[in-house]
Parts: structure tokens; C-alpha cells; sequence
């Protein structure tokens, strides 16, 4: 493109004769400055879109952000009660935790009784209540079986005592829980009324 052509586009774009005119020369300089010598690597580096290097960090914060989202979550489910959406992601890490140290089951029965404790103190639908009794129930059935599998030294003989004693109390709560979910309610009842 002759420096002619340039100062016509110019014009047509609306700048005036002096800007055209001086643009026109600019780029006749430029044109005719030689090129450095620049390495094939610096080439590259140049020829590269600045978009690119972006996307990588994009994909770098999208991660992150994903990973900082899930644990958030972890942590949020660790709360929820049954029948809420996260109470099947907590029961899930719980497993997990199970897995990785087996006397965590004993925790979880404590666990499940408290939920129970909950859902009664919030008013919540039987539905519900009856999702945390069958929870319970299979936390002491866990529990049971964790008892039974364990293999049993000489040694051992005063823990196994131990286990079955603290195994009879969670059955006797288990079986007198309408005596103790009566006692809670006056209770209640008592703390409300003052």
C-alpha cells in the first residue's frame, strides 16, 4: 500500500490533511526499517496469541474454584440432617472416614442419636424422624458386626467384656427410648412454660 492509499483512507476516516500527511510518513518509516535478527524461540514467542497463555490460567482458577466449591460443600454437609439434599454426601464421607479408622462407628451411633434429638427439637416431619431410626439402626447393626469380626486374643478378653457392656447399654437405650422421649418432651414442656 503506497503512502497515497494512506492518505486517502485517512481522509476518508476524517482526519485532516496534516494528520494524513504525517501518519502517511510514519508508516513509510516504518516500512522501511530493517528487522531485527531475532531467534527462532523469540519468533515463536511472538507469532504466539495472548489468549492462549490466558485459557491456561482460566482452566487453572475453574479447578480451583471447583475444588474450593466440593470441600466447601464437605463441609457444609457435615450439618445437614436426613432427608435434607447433602445428608447423602455426608453419609458418604462418613464411610469413608469409617474405612480409613473403624472405631469411628462408635461416633456414629452418638451421632445418629443426636440427629434424632434434633429432628424432634425442630418439629420435623415423621417421615424424617423414621429415616434417622433406620440411620440409628444401622449404625448399631455396623457397630455389631465390627464387634463380631474383630478376632479375639487372649488379651483381649477385658475390652470384649468392655464392647458388650457398652453394646447391652446402647440396646436398653435403643429399647427404652419412648420412656426417654417422653421424660425429654415434659422436660420441654416445663422450660417452656417458664
Amino acid at each position: 500500500m503506497s503512502a497515497r492509499d494512506i492518505r486517502s483512507q485517512l481522509r476518508s476516516l476524517g482526519a485532516n490533511a496534516d494528520e494524513a500527511d504525517k501518519l502517511a510518513r510514519l508508516a513509510k518509516d516504518l516500512k522501511s526499517t530493517p528487522l531485527p535478527n531475532l531467534s527462532a524461540e523469540t519468533k515463536r514467542d511472538i507469532r504466539t496469541i495472548p489468549g492462549q497463555r490466558w485459557q491456561l490460567h482460566i482452566y487453572k482458577f475453574a479447578a480451583g474454584g471447583a475444588v474450593a466449591i466440593f470441600v466447601g460443600m464437605l463441609f457444609v454437609a457435615q450439618s445437614a440432617l436426613p432427608g435434607s439434599a447433602l445428608y447423602g454426601l455426608k453419609r458418604s464421607t462418613e464411610q469413608i472416614r469409617t474405612f480409613i479408622q473403624p472405631s469411628y462407628t462408635e461416633t456414629l451411633i452418638d451421632k445418629r442419636g443426636e440427629e434424632i434429638e434434633q429432628l424432634k427439637q425442630n418439629e420435623a416431619a415423621p417421615a424424617q424422624l423414621e429415616q434417622a431410626k433406620k440411620e440409628y439402626e444401622k449404625a448399631i447393626e455396623v457397630y455389631e458386626m465390627r464387634l463380631d469380626t474383630r478376632k479375639q486374643t487372649p488379651d483381649d478378653s477385658q475390652n470384649r467384656r468392655s464392647r458388650d457392656r457398652d453394646n447391652r447399654d446402647v440396646r436398653s437405650w435403643w429399647e427404652n427410648r419412648d420412656n426417654d422421649d417422653r421424660r425429654f418432651d415434659i422436660r420441654q414442656r416445663s422450660r417452656d412454660r417458664r
